[in-house]
């Protein structure tokens, strides 16, 4: 089992867990260091607490994806970069325990564009059109009732 920081989702921080073997596991614990977490805001810091008694499954070449809800941009300004990450998993079915570490410093990143996908641009495009049709609505909306009253002052 790996962990890795992936920008799977526009520039938020994100971390695959993934089956590189070839036999199903699970996942028991995660957990990271608090210097770190301690940065987060409140809700990326809810995502980021130890989760002890986890149990996970991932199939080989399966994966999971945890979000902490910060970007990846804020998170490179933080004092702390290094987010030290512990977890504890078995091969499915088996009771050795395997511990890994998996260390992510973000000032690593720093000089490194962060990688938004077409689909990602695509999706901001929308989301710009949205407001603009939303101003443009109103402004229709307003139109119609001045000429509504206007034509009712003049019946």
């Amino acid at each position: 089992m790996q962990i890795s920081f992936e920008l799977v989702k526009e520039s938020l921080v994100c971390l695959v867990i993934r089956n590189v073997g070839n036999t199903p596991a699970k996942l028991h614990k995660l957990s990271f260091n608090q210097n770190f977490t301690n940065q987060l805001p409140p809700e990326a810091k809810k995502q980021a607490e130890d989760k002890t008694n986890l149990n996970i499954s991932i199939y080989p070449q399966g994966k999971w994806v945890l979000c902490l809800n910060e970007t990846t941009n804020k998170v490179i300004s933080y004092e702390y970069t290094k987010l030290e990450i512990d977890y504890v998993y078995t091969a499915k079915g088996k009771s050795k325990k395997y511990k890994e570490k998996e260390i992510v410093d973000f000032k690593d990143y720093l000089n490194f564009l962060v990688y938004i996908s077409e689909m990602d641009e695509l999706r901001g495009e929308i989301k710009k059109l949205n407001v603009v049709m939303g101003k443009v609505n109103k402004n229709i909306s307003k139109l119609c009732k001045s000429s509504l009253e206007l034509s009712q002052c003049e019946g």
